[in-house]
């Protein structure tokens, strides 16, 4: 009933500049909620993607937040593909940042997958720039995505558009480091980034929607009054359809061919606005909120919590950092793909660069001083694709994820539950032709420290206590259970000095939570490192992680001071 819709609809206060979403479940009945602009008005016209996003534009203007959320300042980028005159269809060129200081330059940036077939054509090289420049750029030189991401350009009304291929010399090694050390500047600072999120490679292009200005079939529009004190009259649009929910969730949910490509992952998190071009719809994300294409007037839905993207509502990177946003970022990038592993530093070294504060933080081999001891509770994983992955000891110390070539997770063990006391931490950067960007450096700290025996596992897999990398056993107490589960760093097939990892030293990292023994007693647990002696006394290497250890293994270890490489 009316009354219902209305009873349901003053729970929630409207946002500025953000359409209130809501749902509720009546009668077995999942109903979403959505506030109506009251100048729309159906149609029932076909309805251009470039309307839909030109609308989101003016729309995300209003948003106090998106008004500052451009942090790359009034930089332009070195190289800008020209499209003027924008409303003719003559072939596009290239320009030099040089030749426009002192303008105002509105640019869009493509996030794309490029798959294995980029055409050879398509790239920028130190043998056609010149004539980029002064003759242009042919339109059958370039591949159906490229073409489609300058034709939306156009359409928006925007002059120039950043897209990597033909803005970064391709064939000049010192041009790609430069340039991939100032894309947090080029997506920062873009009007929008444009993702070809359902495209696989370059052919694909732009999916073609069919959008029409309308309401759905499972929907009804009505007029209601704002509340018992505010006669003001809004327009309210109640649907069965779960589309309408929340449009941040969309990308995560449907996996498409960007979502899991290393590069993209710091092009969504630097560009303060996003259009993707999904499978069958466009999701919008900035600041403020996210909508989508679905329905005509484009209702924003608020940000979600495991959505967020770094600098969102107005978030600090500072925020980020200590609300454990680090380590959900990274767990995420281990799961995507890098054609190239030298690039695993250099496909997020932009948001290292966006989030660092100097003087207020330090940036340790892929690590924040900051988010230590907690950050380094991650273990090894099978990535999705597959890869057992491994370490590469000669990209960053043992410590650090970077050094790890496999997907990772981290436990959730909070800096307030840390019984490790960090003393100092030191990293350097150096580049390397064949590894990329290697870390070199050192964590020296005070901690409880014990020895423990790992005994792999002799069980059968299909037993329901099977543990692949083992089990942690206290030498003082013989007679008990084993004390924790080990995770190896290297897959047990890949670990090739095994037979001396017989007895591991544990370092105490944190507690973690309690668990049953086989008496029924309940102990507190705590979460610990596996480390292994180097040739310099007083140095460790890290060998894996152990979870579940009964804390009171480490109630006799006094605590030590030692550095872990």
């Amino acid at each position: 009933s009316l009354d219902t819709v209305i009873r349901f609809w003053s729970r929630y206060p409207q946002q500025p500049g953000i359409a209130v979403t809501r749902w509720e479940t009546l009668h077995n009945i999942e109903l979403v909620f959505t506030s109506i602009p009251n100048h729309w008005e159906p149609t029932g016209k076909p309805l251009p993607e470039a309307d839909i996003v030109t609308k989101w534009l003016r729309e995300c203007d209003e948003h106090d937040t998106c008004r500052n959320a451009c942090f790359g300042g009034a930089s332009i980028p070195t190289r800008l593909i020209d499209l003027r005159p924008i409303d003719a269809g003559c072939d596009p060129r290239l320009q030099f940042a040089t030749n426009l200081r002192g303008q105002r330059v509105d640019y869009v940036a493509l996030s794309y997958c490029w798959g294995t077939n980029m055409p050879q054509k398509a790239k920028t090289t130190t043998v056609n720039i010149q004539d980029r420049f002064v003759y242009g750029i042919p339109s059958s030189d370039l591949p159906p995505t490229l073409r489609d991401a300058i034709e939306l350009t156009r359409a928006l009304g925007i002059r120039y558009i950043w897209i990597d291929a033909v803005c970064i010399l391709q064939d000049s090694e010192s041009d790609w480091q430069s340039e991939s050390a100032k894309m947090w500047q080029v997506y920062s600072a873009a009007r929008c980034t444009l993702a070809a999120s359902a495209s696989a490679d370059t052919e694909a292009g732009f999916p073609k929607y069919k959008f029409v200005d309308d309401l759905g079939p499972r929907s009804a529009l009505l007029s209601v009054q704002a509340s018992a004190s505010n006669k003001t009259t809004q327009r309210i649009c109640v649907s069965r359809d779960s589309d309408l929910k929340n449009h941040s969730t969309v990308l995560f949910e449907s996996q498409e061919p960007l979502q899991s490509r290393g590069w993209a992952l710091q092009e969504r998190h630097l560009s303060p606005r996003v259009v993707y071009f999904c499978k069958d719809r466009l999701v919008w994300e900035c600041r403020s909120g996210a909508a989508a294409s679905y329905y005509p007037w484009c209702p924003w839905s608020p940000l979600m919590p495991e959505t967020l993207r770094v600098f969102d509502a107005g978030r600090s990177s500072g925020d980020f950092i200590n609300g454990r946003g680090w380590e959900k970022l990274i767990q995420e990038y281990s799961r995507r793909n890098l054609t190239h592993k030298k690039d695993k530093i250099h496909a997020i070294e932009s948001l290292i660069s966006a989030l660092d504060r100097p003087g207020k933080d330090q940036y340790v081999a892929g690590h924040w001083r900051s988010g230590l001891p907690s950050s380094l509770c991650w273990r090894h994983e099978m990535s999705p694709r597959g890869d057992p992955g491994g370490r590469n000891p000669k990209r960053a110390p043992t410590w650090s994820w970077v050094s790890m070539d496999s997907a990772i997770s981290f436990f959730e063990v909070s800096q307030e539950n840390m019984q490790v006391e960090i003393l100092a931490a030191r990293s350097e950067t150096f580049r390397d032709p064949v590894i990329g960007v290697r870390y070199e450096g050192w964590i020296r700290l005070r901690a409880q420290l014990k020895r423990f025996e790992l005994r792999t596992d002799s069980t059968k897999r299909s037993s329901p206590n099977y543990h692949p990398d083992g089990w942690l056993f206290d030498s003082d107490n013989p007679t008990r259970e084993a004390d924790g589960y080990a995770f190896l760093d290297e897959p047990s097939g890949l670990v090739t000095d095994k037979a001396n990892l017989q007895e591991v030293l544990c370092l105490q990292l944190g507690h973690e939570g309690s668990r049953m023994s086989s008496n029924n007693g309940r102990f507190s647990t705590i979460l610990a490192l596996m480390l292994a002696p180097t040739e310099q006394e007083g140095h460790f290497r890290r060998v894996g992680v152990a979870s579940s250890v009964f804390a009171d293994s480490f109630n006799s270890a006094a605590p030590s001071i030692l550095t872990l490489v």
